[in-house]
């Protein structure tokens, strides 16, 4: 799928922005890609590509580059929640989305930016999403993949309605828990699951 790849430090002439618009101009900043964006905005990743003719390959954007966001499509996007995770004091530079399809609740996590998992804890080597319930303390976890810079995973066949928040930590291969493990992205789950 083309629109994954991360934006990229500019070297020379950045393409400009098509004069015609039909929504909004948006400057891409570090860590998007035009479907990180496309989901960020609410609009589909092809009418986002159709609405930037000066871009020529949607994996070669760059960081600072103007780009045409077009009218939001809401019939689109009626299936999904879209949930911005935040990013904590221990990956400032960290991005994440959340997509949970709101007829079942399967969740699909993207993130970006994200540090060597071990650098922030001793022999980590991956990253791992948890689903945590506060009234209960119940946790749920699935591990992310990485797929080029970005990390993914996703939790299916499984309601995500008893749970409040999502959080991103670096883990070893097992996944469990560890008390000390640092957040990197966290995001509220409730307003997707009501």
């Amino acid at each position: 799928m083309k629109g994954l790849t991360i934006a990229q430090k500019h070297k020379g002439n950045i393409p400009r922005p098509p004069k015609k618009c039909s929504g909004y101009y948006h400057n891409v900043r570090q860590g998007e890609s035009l479907f990180i964006i496309a989901k960020k905005e609410k609009v589909t990743l092809k009418s986002l590509i159709e609405s930037n003719p000066q871009i020529t390959d949607p994996d070669m954007i760059f960081e600072d580059q103007v780009i045409c966001i077009p009218k939001s499509d809401d019939k689109n996007n009626k299936d999904f929640c879209v949930l911005p995770l935040m990013p904590t004091p221990e990956a400032t530079m960290a991005t994440g989305i959340a997509f949970v399809k709101k007829d079942t609740k399967e969740l699909l996590l993207v993130a970006s930016n994200l540090p060597n998992p071990s650098v922030l804890f001793p022999d980590a080597n991956t990253y791992t999403a948890y689903l945590l319930d506060e009234a209960t303390g119940n946790v749920e976890r699935f591990n992310l993949e990485q797929i080029d810079s970005q990390w993914v995973g996703q939790k299916t066949n499984k309601p995500l309605r008893h749970y409040n928040f999502v959080i991103v930590a670096p883990n070893i291969s097992s996944g469990s828990l560890i008390l000390g493990e640092p957040i990197v992205l966290e995001g509220n789950l409730e307003q997707c699951c009501r």
